[in-house]
């Protein structure tokens, strides 16, 4: 029999957003259900630490006098080409100061150095406003999780396998544990923050369990998607250890070679960009974009691996010893006192610390051995479409974090996803405690009776696969999306992709899955309608905007300056 909860908030998500959601909740005065898929404090993208520290952009003025939430904004809206949703922006960029002084009462200790935050610039940003944050999103996870009270609840390793809606709102959802108990979550308002979908590619710089649940769990519930062809791509170190692959490194104009010794790089691309100028522009900018000339870094990169010329890691060999010994004054990187090469590298000697104490942590030596790297799937900036109340187009669902779609467009500012996280993780919650008390007040909630839900919901538990593993299947999926759909796409790659998607989809429907791996078949699940989203938008959008590169349409088309909604219709 299964387990029946009642609350006037379902929070599905532990991260920073769904953290930030239940605390904002419970001191609304709602009763609140945290669901967790997996340890709370411990799971989610948020505490997936692959950086030595991350940015959370903040435009107060600290360090440029000159900026403010206007400037802000606008650096917002000129990366997101577009594609971002003008309000949800500006309440972003207006919330955004005061939540520094929010965090630190709570006791999330911001870097400093001599007294000073570190502040530094990101990515598409005009001037420096993120403070740093050592660990990436564990700190405030770690403050948020010590206020919780008596009025959340929280369910550990449970995967919610649907949600519930009667009468056109959401009212709830069904909950899956490890070892096969089932529980009805029935909650008057619903917050997603289930994160992204890392999981869906070979390499990632999140969690293999970001399966794309929250994409998936919205769109079956018929709420609306947003920007779903436009994500994040970054580089990133797979040997000897794992981490992000820190962008001034390439101002050093390392070696990258293939498993033949051979660079990947020509000596000109035919653009006329030149590789020391490609390698200059990446030093400067993380992420993968298709409006920056350090694009033909990873263009180049995963056509190597797609010829097979991957060393033995899955990625390529990048040098930097050799171009330490050229390059005198880079000789004893610890011991730099002085910014160097300040115009190319905003190199200080405290983030450098940082960098390298991070690296040999983690077995990495950058300085005396070569490392292999690759391109990884980073975050994606589509997801459930929200409102400036944090609200999607389903009533009684509200969606914060990496699940949703609006603060971020084309490209997404460097330092801009913990903020978001921090600012809409609070408005869903308030809001969507809001609306649950309201309608506790006005009427008795009609919750979904008459028949079992777990008749319905979990079906497949109750079919005794005979085909392939699902987490094989799901390995495949992983193959298929990161050479077709990672960097490059085309309409040639495409079509490839959705003929091997519609394939597995065939397979799944027959996947077995091992002992004590019940959560493999709605993984898979959630996997497959996800690629199938973000391919349906990556076809559909003929042209290269932000971090959407078409190998055929390799230029930004004007005519198609809107963002693409995806929504479940009724065939």
């Amino acid at each position: 029999m299964e387990k029946k909860l009642f609350c006037d908030v379902l929070v599905i998500g532990g991260g920073v957003a769904g953290m930030r959601a239940a605390v904002a909740a419970q001191h609304s005065g709602a009763s609140v259900v945290l669901a967790v898929k997996g340890k709370i404090g411990a799971c989610g993208a948020s505490a997936y630490t692959v950086t030595e520290a991350s940015g959370y952009g903040v435009a107060d003025g600290r360090l440029c006098p000159q900026d403010s939430p206007d400037r802000h904004y606008e650096d917002i809206i000129q990366a997101g080409r577009g594609m971002c949703d003008e309000e949800v922006v500006r309440t972003l960029v207006e919330n955004a100061p005061g939540t520094i002084a929010e965090l630190e009462a709570m006791g999330v200790a911001f870097e400093k150095r001599d007294g000073n935050y570190l502040i530094s610039q990101g990515c598409f940003g005009s001037l420096s406003r993120n403070y740093n944050l050592r660990g990436h999103g564990t700190k405030i996870i770690h403050r948020l999780q010590a206020a919780l009270d008596e009025r959340t609840t929280v369910l550990e390793d449970v995967m919610i396998t649907d949600l519930f809606t009667e009468k056109g709102r959401c009212m709830g959802a069904a909950a899956l544990g490890r070892e096969g108990e089932t529980t009805c979550i029935f909650a008057n308002a619903v917050v997603m923050a289930g994160g992204g979908a890392g999981g869906l590619f070979r390499f990632a710089l999140s969690p293999p369990e970001m399966t794309g649940d929250s994409y998936a769990l919205g769109y079956l519930a018929g709420a609306r998607l947003m920007n779903m062809e436009f994500m994040q791509v970054g580089m990133g170190i797979l040997a000897p250890g794992k981490s992000i692959l820190n962008s001034w490194l390439w101002s050093l104009h390392p070696k990258v070679t293939d498993k033949k010794g051979n660079s990947v790089f020509p000596e000109v691309f035919s653009d006329g960009v030149t590789v020391r100028e490609a390698m200059d522009a990446k030093a400067v900018h993380y992420p993968f974009s298709s409006r920056s000339s350090s694009k033909h870094i990873e263009i180049s990169m995963q056509k190597a691996i797609a010829k097979g010329l991957e060393c033995g890691h899955g990625g390529l060999l990048m040098d930097v010893q050799s171009a330490l010994k050229e390059n005198a004054e880079w000789a004893s990187l610890s011991e730099i006192k002085q910014p160097v090469r300040k115009e190319k590298l905003q190199l200080f000697e405290d983030m450098w610390k940082l960098t390298n104490d991070w690296y040999l942590s983690k077995g990495i030596d950058v300085r005396n051995e070569p490392v292999e790297i690759t391109c990884f799937a980073h975050a994606m900036n589509g997801g459930l479409k929200i409102d400036a109340k944090a609200r999607t187009s389903l009533p009684g669902l509200y969606a914060a974090g990496e699940a949703a779609s609006g603060p971020h467009g084309a490209d997404r500012l460097g330092g801009n996803m913990l903020v978001t996280c921090v600012v809409y993780g609070k408005i869903a919650g308030e809001c969507a405690a809001k609306e649950a008390l309201s309608l506790k007040k006005k009427e008795e909630v009609e919750y979904p009776t008459g028949r079992s839900l777990w008749k319905v919901k979990y079906e497949p538990l109750k079919r005794e696969g005979s085909g392939r593993p699902a987490r094989e299947i799901m390995e495949e999926i992983r193959l298929h999306m990161s050479n077709d759909l990672l960097v490059i796409r085309s309409e040639e790659k495409g079509i490839h992709l959705k003929k091997q998607l519609e394939r597995l989809k065939t397979e799944a429907e027959r996947a077995s899955y091992e002992t004590g791996d019940i959560w493999a078949t709605y993984e898979l699940r959630n996997m497959l309608l996800t690629a199938h989203m973000i391919a349906d938008a990556a076809m559909a959008r003929k042209e290269s905007r932000g971090s959407h590169y078409r190998e055929d349409y390799p230029e930004e088309n004007p005519g198609l300056e809107r963002p693409y909604i995806i929504q479940r219709q009724e065939n």
